[in-house]
């Protein structure tokens, strides 16, 4: 409940932590959400958290450096 920063996966869980606003990382290589855009359109709308996402281990990792 104190949380600001997020890590998640593609699916449902990436959508509960959108909804917290924050930051949230999103770990997806493929999808549909990928497709239409969704993680730049939709997904920060839910909260107006910013939307980080990451389609490789190494971007995930660089990015928790950098922001976590």
């Amino acid at each position: 409940a104190n949380s600001d920063r997020f890590i998640s996966v593609h699916g449902g869980g990436a959508v509960l932590a959108s909804y917290f606003g924050g930051i949230n990382t999103i770990y997806s290589v493929k999808g549909i959400e990928l497709h239409f855009n969704e993680f730049e359109t939709i997904f920060p709308k839910l909260s107006d958290a910013m939307i980080i996402h990451v389609d490789s281990y190494e971007k995930l990792l660089n990015n928790i450096q950098e922001w976590y």
